[in-house]
């Protein structure tokens, strides 16, 4: 049974996956190679293009999908845990976030690996991306999931990009205690080459807050299913 959610959700996200794929990739190989700018730029901007859009594509085709076209309502009912079948959908939603920024490093690497940006840099800056893409991807999810359209999902992964920004804004240029709050707790804290403490902690914490968020998700996904019982 777990095989065939699997297969399901892997034909549904596949091209959301190539397309993700496709569009850093060109991206990077046509910035690096015309040189119009520095490379850290065009890198960085590559990744961050990845971290905008490929959490918004996931989360649209996570449980909303499903919800619209009313296939949701029969994946609940198979022999399997809500959770699972969440579990499932979160998997395959962070190999749509991670897998196009793992290909756009990779021929970063390839074309301009050591040129202006080392290549330890590079592997860096995209784990660093590729954490908050996830963070991203999970916590939209746990406020979408409940959502009753692709639409509606988008709005709400939206709204959490938003917050974050907000928040980081309304801290940067406080008290030094405020800066700990970003490197620890802050979801966009993950994005910093430099961290001021214990890496480690700092990871600790934005996992279990994740998986607080996820957790809850898989609770209110339960419970739609017992009412839709």
């Amino acid at each position: 049974m777990i095989r065939a959610l699997l297969w399901k959700e892997w034909s549904e996200h596949r091209w959301r996956l190539a397309f993700g794929c496709v569009l850093l990739m060109a991206y990077m190989a046509l910035g690096l190679k015309t040189r119009l700018v520095e490379d850290e730029a065009i890198f960085g901007s590559g990744l961050m293009l990845g971290a905008g859009l490929l959490p918004l594509l996931a989360v649209m085709g996570a449980v909303a999908e499903d919800r619209a076209e009313g296939t949701l309502a029969r994946l609940l009912e198979l022999p399997v845990r809500p959770w699972l079948v969440l579990l499932v959908k979160t998997l395959m939603g962070l190999a749509v976030c991670v897998g196009p920024l793992a290909g756009a490093t990779a021929v970063a690497l390839v074309m301009a690996g050591g040129r202006e940006v080392s290549a330890a840099m590079m592997v860096k800056l995209c784990g660093n991306v590729g954490g908050v893409t996830a963070l991203f991807f999970v916590w939209s999810l746990a406020f979408a999931v409940r959502q009753p359209s692709e639409a509606r999902a988008a709005l709400v992964a939206i709204a959490v990009a938003a917050a974050w920004w907000l928040t980081l804004m309304l801290i940067i240029g406080r008290p030094h205690g405020w800066v700990v709050y970003i490197h620890y707790v802050h979801p966009l804290g993950f994005a910093k080459l430099t961290w001021n403490g214990s890496q480690q902690v700092a990871i600790v914490i934005q996992v279990a807050m994740a998986g607080l968020l996820w957790w809850w998700a898989a609770r209110r996904l339960a419970a739609s299913a017992g009412r839709s019982a």
